[in-house]
């Protein structure tokens, strides 16, 4: 419930799932689902209580019975983590950020996706020779706007000048990078900001754990 509360809507599942197991388990229950009521039925000389001999077996059960439901919840939720890099125009950084993120990570457990404050109308042109350097062609994407419904699909929100203007999503983990927007620049300059990205996404991937083995 308390990730509810903090605002992990995606996890919502997980902890009314993880209330009613913890619920049942710290509760007396006649299934002796409780260890501690496990013990103590094995001191009494009611008709429900359990024989010291047989303590053991019961309590390994509960035991297993616990491991397999974390385990099970752990391959339910979904391991894809989304990163989304905003900038003011999503037309330069973010854009750089978003497809140099997908080239080092593993599609398997990461993607990046980039959008704009105020988005433009295409990609700077600079930026366009800059990222082709590099074999990665970005003439076909088209700025989007940055919006609360896609941030919320996110598991981290990286900014990049877009300040205050960015929606504010509970619970969403926010990192700023200060990197200088590539428009207008010369092509010397935009690669120096470029090659700045490439070591932060790279460095992001291995903190993730997302980071594609070659």
């Amino acid at each position: 419930l308390l990730a509810v509360i903090l605002g992990a809507r995606g996890r919502a599942a997980y902890a009314v799932g993880g209330y009613i197991t913890a619920a049942y388990w710290f509760t007396s229950s006649t299934s002796f689902a409780n260890p501690a009521v496990t013990f103590a039925r094995a001191w009494t000389d009611t008709f429900s209580g359990i024989r010291p001999a047989d303590v053991p077996g019961f309590i390994v059960a509960q035991l297993v019975g616990a491991a397999l439901a974390a385990a099970l919840f752990r391959g339910l939720e979904n391991p894809m983590k989304t990163v989304l890099f905003a900038c003011v125009h999503n037309a330069g950084r973010s854009q750089m950020s978003a497809a140099l993120f997908n080239l080092v990570s593993d599609p398997a457990k990461a993607r990046a996706i980039s959008a704009g404050t105020e988005p433009g109308p295409r990609v700077h042109p600079e930026v366009l020779d800059a990222m082709k350097e590099l074999g990665v062609d970005l003439s076909a994407v088209k700025p989007q706007k940055l919006t609360t419904d896609l941030a919320s699909t996110a598991s981290l929100l990286v900014t990049m000048g877009c300040g205050e203007a960015c929606p504010v999503v509970p619970g969403l983990k926010i990192e700023d990078w200060p990197l200088e927007d590539p428009k207008g620049k010369p092509i010397e300059r935009v690669r120096q900001i470029r090659d700045d990205i490439r070591v932060r996404v790279a460095k992001l991937a291995k903190d993730l754990d997302c980071a594609r083995i070659s």
